[in-house]
């Protein structure tokens, strides 16, 4: 486990070096079949090129268990 956590300070450090002072978030949502995701992205514009740019913060995958369709919001809230 110390390797995955070692990892995943290096992952947020250099993600964290390419994000300006203001940047947007935004989230985007599928499924297919059962199964759906959730992402959770940093969205910026470059200064120099006006490009804009994501970067993927989190990812979410979770199966259907029963009939009633979760919400965007009541996924994001259980995962808590």
């Amino acid at each position: 486990m110390k390797y995955f956590d070692g990892l995943t300070r290096k992952v947020e450090e250099k993600i964290s070096a390419q994000l300006p002072s203001k940047f947007a978030i935004a989230f985007d949502g599928w499924c297919a079949g059962s199964t759906h995701y959730v992402c959770l992205y940093a969205t910026f514009v470059c200064e120099k090129s006006n490009d804009v740019y994501k970067r993927l913060l989190a990812f979410r995958r979770s199966k259907m268990r029963s009939a009633k369709v979760p919400t965007l919001t009541s996924n994001l809230l259980n995962s808590c």
